[in-house]
């Protein structure tokens, strides 16, 4: 065994990949019981190659400073009710603006279908942002987000989308629970049902970001969803949709999506997955000056779910109005947050920083330096 250890780079490498696993793992409790989530999480984890939350706040982190445009695509229409955005995706897209405003100072952009707007806008003042019609104002005004729609119309969807990308430049996007397109052009439901017309289409937007060089990540709980086209295969094979549609007349291609994004992140619930993610942005960013904590409260979770649904949003299995997300009531997600909050603080402000008048990292050091040698060990 290789006693080659660099302190603390070894040591904190190692933590943060416990940590990313440990959020990976809170995040696939499989609410639905469908025993679908994790064989689809072994094909993301198979492409990504290490944790998913963790390698997507990587990426973030090498591209992102302070005034960076960041696309939000989120907003996923439910049927019968039409372009009724369920709340997950909208949430978290809040989420994710709070965060890279607090982190970065950057500019989130969340686009989605006019009918949309207005939920998300109110979402985004539940998480203490203001919400902005146009992206020169979020670039002017401090702790803010423009909320923008964005066409339906297939044939007008590349030119705008050439326009938008030329214009704001954005060097990240991420798609929350938000559909995406087969290989014929064609957006289902989580039941293979064709929503086409409902959808704005923002997939090429999102594949333009990455086709510039941008960082993509795409984060979703079934298979129809952008962004997670890398693992279309593993979809087809395993969701009862992924290779058929509802009915007979649609494309009868199933509802895999096929637009591939830099990151996949695999979930039971879309806006968890979302969570693990800025939950790994707070972790790496490492400022115990920072004073709000990046990813957000039990509490703050609990005002944006009900500013959500109380604007017009609904919750996607049930088509209820009642403050869930994905049927999972308001309590059991604020709790979750918190438990996020705990993965990523106990490492680092417990047992790796100073404890009961130690000095920092002296009683612990010994189990954290055995550890990173089994790990860097190959044979092991």
């Amino acid at each position: 065994m290789s006693d080659e250890i660099s302190w603390p780079e070894d040591i904190v490498e190692m933590v943060d990949e416990v940590v990313g696993d440990n959020l990976d793992k809170l995040m696939l409790i499989d609410t639905r019981g469908w025993a679908i989530t994790d064989r689809l999480y072994e094909a993301a984890r198979r492409v990504v190659g290490g944790p998913l939350t963790l390698t997507a706040a990587q990426r973030l982190m090498e591209i992102l400073e302070p005034g960076s445009p960041v696309v939000l695509n989120c907003g996923f229409p439910i049927m019968p009710w039409g372009i009724h955005a369920e709340t997950d995706g909208v949430v978290a897209s809040a989420a994710f603006a709070r965060a890279f405003n607090l982190v970065f100072k950057a500019k989130p952009i969340i686009l989605s279908e006019e009918e949309t707007v207005p939920v998300a806008k109110a979402t985004v003042r539940a998480a203490g942002l203001h919400a902005v019609d146009d992206f020169e104002t979020c670039q002017r005004l401090p702790h803010s987000a423009a909320v923008l729609p964005f066409t339906k119309d297939t044939s007008k969807s590349k030119k705008e989308a050439e326009k938008f990308l030329n214009s704001i430049k954005p060097v990240a996007a991420i798609a929350i629970e938000r559909p995406g397109r087969n290989d014929s052009g064609y957006y289902h439901s989580g039941i293979g049902r064709d929503i086409t017309p409902l959808v704005a289409k923002v997939d090429d937007v999102f594949a333009g970001v990455s086709d510039r060089g941008g960082v993509t990540v795409g984060i979703g709980d079934q298979g129809n969803e952008l962004g997670l086209g890398a693992i279309r295969e593993a979809i087809r094979k395993y969701h009862a949709f992924g290779s058929k549609c509802l009915e007979e007349d649609c494309c009868g291609e199933g509802f895999t999506c096929t637009v591939d994004a830099d990151v996949t992140v695999i979930t039971s619930v879309s806006d968890w997955g979302a969570y693990g993610v800025i939950a790994c942005l707070d972790m790496l960013h490492r400022d115990v000056n920072l004073g709000d904590s990046v990813l957000h409260s039990g509490e703050v979770e609990k005002r944006m779910i009900r500013a959500c649904i109380d604007s017009g949003g609904i919750d996607g299995p049930s088509g209820n109005l009642d403050y869930r997300i994905d049927g999972v009531k308001e309590d059991y997600h604020a709790r979750l947050i918190e438990m996020m909050r705990d993965i990523i603080d106990y490492p680092y402000k417990v047992f790796m920083t100073d404890i009961v008048g130690y000095g920092a990292h002296s009683i612990y050091k010994p189990h954290y330096e055995h550890s990173a040698r089994l790990r860097k060990d190959s044979s092991l």
